[in-house]
This record gives C-alpha cells, structure tokens and sequence, in this order.
C-alpha cells in the first residue's frame, strides 16, 4: 500500500512538471513547481485518508482485522511525508504578475534564477485548427547568460524548412523552426526584434505546419515594456 501512495505521487508530480514544460519551463524549473505545488495538496489528501480510515485502524471486528493496517499505514506515510511538504511550502511558489497582456513568471525557490514575460494570442487563424496551446515567450536565464530570448509554441509541429514569418509594424523577421516551436537564429535580429515590439501595438506569427495548414496568429503588445522591465529586474 505504501508502494502505491509513492506511485501516485510520482505519477501527480510528473504530470504537473509535463505540462509546465508545454507551457515554457525548462527542466528545473518545472520540476521545482511540481514539488512546491503539490508537496501540500498531497499531504492534505494522505491526512483525509487517514481520518477515513481512522474508524478501520480501530475497529475490533473481522473488517478491522483485514483492513486495518491500511490506517497505519498511512499514518506513518503521512508523518514521514510531513516534514518534507513543509519544506516545499517554505521554498515558495513560482510569482506571477501582469502587466497588460502579458504575464511575468519568476521562480521563487532555490536553484538558478529564471524568468519570463509570456502572452496568449488575440486571435489565431484558422480558428477550428486543432492546436495545443500557443504562447510567446520571452526569458531569461541570468546563470547562463540569457537576457531576453524569443520563443514561440505554436501548438503543432512546424513544417521543416518552411517560413516563420513575424511582423510588427512594418518590420518582419524570420524564424527558424524546432519541433513545435519558433527561435530567432541571430542575437543581433533577436535585439532588434524586441526593439520593435517595444514600440508596436501588435505582432503577427505566420507559420505552417506539417500537415500543410496555415496558420495567422496576433499577439497584443500591450504592456511588453514593464513585463521585460521586470524580468530584467528579477533576472538581472
């Protein structure tokens, strides 16, 4: 029974790290919000368990006989488990504040420092296309060197060797493809890319995926200064 609290646990704390990865995060820090986010709810599950059981572990009866050492079981997983959560819930959450359309991630815990400035699009073309989610992502890895580098998650995976076109204003800058995402190849293009959405209203991603399927998404560029204002000053 133990063995497959632990399963349970490994398999709830895998999926959230999944899907933080989908949204941007790299390794560590999705496994750092996977730990810090569900260290507490899972504690609160083992100790709701318990308390049901509570009457079993007690039980002198044929059901108390057979099935009460599920409760003490329990109970010693959930004092095991205790100190642990609390350690998690000390290291804090991943801060989210919002400026306009955009949204400013920081890590809060240990381990490197990372950040980043995201926006979901306005409107996407065709709209019925099945697509998973689709954000812009600006980041910063100060450990690395990182101030400010440009991803897109398109939502599908990108036609090899196939255009990306973005356009702000009357700029437009090529990206180059990796699996379902979209990078700008020259750092010098990248600064001048973010210059532009500096200064603009909106942006435009065209882009084409495998199947041949062309899509036109538009971004808002509302409140991009102070988002990578505080990136830069969270991620120095």
């Amino acid at each position: 029974m133990k063995q497959v609290y632990r399963v349970m646990a490994f398999l709830i704390a895998i999926e959230v790290m999944v899907v933080k990865m989908e949204e941007g995060m790299d390794r560590i820090k999705a496994a750092a919000y996977a730990w810090s986010h569900t260290a507490a709810p899972m504690l609160s599950g083992t100790l709701v368990t318990v308390a049901g059981f509570l009457p079993v572990g007690f039980a002198r009866s044929t059901a108390g006989e057979y099935a009460g050492n599920i409760f003490w079981v329990v109970g010693f997983a959930l004092i095991w488990a205790a100190p642990l959560a609390a350690q998690a819930l000390a290291q804090g959450a991943v801060e989210m504040k919002k400026f306009g359309d955009w949204i400013v991630h920081q890590n809060s815990g240990e381990g490197p420092k990372i950040c980043f400035a995201a926006t979901l699009p306005k409107t996407k073309e065709p709209a019925a296309a099945n697509r998973a989610k689709i954000v812009f992502y600006i980041s910063a890895w100060p450990k690395e060197g990182v101030k400010s580098e440009i991803s897109i998650k398109l939502g599908y995976r990108i036609k090899p060797d196939s255009p990306i076109a973005v356009t702000v204003g009357e700029d437009e800058f090529q990206l180059f493809a990796q699996d379902d995402r979209a990078y700008v190849a020259d750092a010098t293009q990248e600064l001048k890319m973010i210059e532009s959405m500096k200064k603009g209203s909106k942006l435009v991603v065209k882009a084409t995926s495998t199947r041949g399927t062309q899509t036109i998404d538009t971004y808002s560029l509302q409140g991009l200064g102070q988002a990578l204002q505080a990136v830069a000053t969270a991620c120095p």
